[in-house]
């Protein structure tokens, strides 16, 4: 598969570079010493003296918190970043595990604050040993192939995916996301990040993920590659992310329609035409979509603690028009919906 060449575009550079120590200060986290130094006129898009950008650092390191420090000083970094190679602060940001499990924040934020979140890494012109010209592109070349590919995340690509990543974007040689995932299927799995310190001797969770990508055979989180991967074919199959993500609306609609016509009934007493009945409680369902709902608890015909099955939510929401109830269904977030 051929890559066509894209032009080479120079860094966004800061206005300065950044001291040692405040390099090192937003590496180990030091939001405070970073918050003084900016305070004092540092400028947050500095880059170290080999051209690394602050919040390259922050987004592969710290984590969201530093992130969000940089992006909202008085001189702020540059979310969109990229060096000369195309490499962004959310390539950083979506291969990296971050101590205090903030990646997928991290990557939120870069992404609401402007970051390209199909960004490419630049193509070079090479040549093979008998002298014939390629394009060589670095790999993977996006931020959602170097979240399926590090497999670290699944709610980092659940963030890229809702923020408009392409899940049909392929490397120079044509795979896919879903096949960077299944390519990490071999790795060994843990249980934790906690349990990978205690199996590979680390000192600390810190030096865990410090050295996890220096290791022959990278661990992995047990059950993270298998949503990825789960979650990328669902999206694939639905054909965007918006239509997998709505899935459960348009179903919510339809129910409305058959209650309203009399074919479904969600009462528990259906008529002579329904079949159906629904008697998942609203805790089974609050467990399994991630949304809080709260019927009213003087629902006239429930008694006891009926109100609090989903039938007597069901109940209410046949009685409204259908656009309503796509309204109401719009402010509810389901399992499939990222949390940042």
């Amino acid at each position: 598969m051929s890559v066509a060449p894209q032009p080479i575009m120079p860094p966004q550079q800061g206005s300065m570079i950044a001291p040692q120590p405040i390099i090192q200060a937003v590496g180990r986290g030091d939001a405070e010493a970073v918050r003084m130094w900016l305070e004092a006129g540092g400028d947050a898009s500095a880059l170290s003296e080999r051209g690394t950008a602050l919040i390259c650092f922050a987004a592969c390191t710290s984590g969201a918190a530093m992130v969000k420090l940089l992006l909202t000083a008085a001189r702020p970094a540059k979310a969109g970043y990229a060096d000369a190679e195309g490499w962004t602060a959310l390539h950083a940001a979506a291969g990296s595990l971050i101590k205090d499990r903030s990646g997928p924040a991290a990557v939120a934020l870069l992404c609401d604050f402007g970051a390209d979140v199909n960004a490419r890494m630049f193509t070079s012109l090479e040549y093979d040993e008998d002298g014939e010209p390629y394009y060589d592109e670095p790999n993977p070349p996006t931020p959602l192939l170097c979240a399926a590919d590090y497999g670290l995340s699944c709610e980092i690509v659940r963030v890229l995916l809702s923020r408009g990543a392409d899940v049909t974007a392929t490397s120079a040689s044509g795979d896919s996301a879903e096949d960077y995932a299944r390519a990490t299927l071999d790795r060994p799995v843990v249980a934790s990040i906690e349990d990978a310190v205690a199996e590979y001797d680390y000192d600390s969770v810190a030096q865990a993920i410090q050295y996890w990508d220096d290791l022959d055979e990278p661990w992995r989180l047990a059950g993270e590659v298998e949503s990825i991967i789960e979650l990328l074919s669902g999206v694939r199959a639905a054909g965007s992310w918006k239509r997998y993500v709505g899935a459960w609306r348009v179903q919510l609609l339809l129910l409305q329609r058959l209650c309203s016509d009399g074919r479904a009934s969600p009462l528990g007493t259906p008529s002579r035409q329904a079949a159906w009945v629904w008697t998942q409680s609203i805790e089974d369902l609050e467990a399994t979509s991630g949304c809080k709902v709260t019927p009213r608890k003087n629902y006239e015909d429930a008694s006891g603690d009926e109100w609090r099955t989903a039938k007597a939510l069901m109940a209410h929401l046949v009685d409204l028009p259908p656009p309503l109830v796509g309204k109401v269904a719009s402010y509810w977030r389901t399992a499939r919906d990222p949390l940042y």
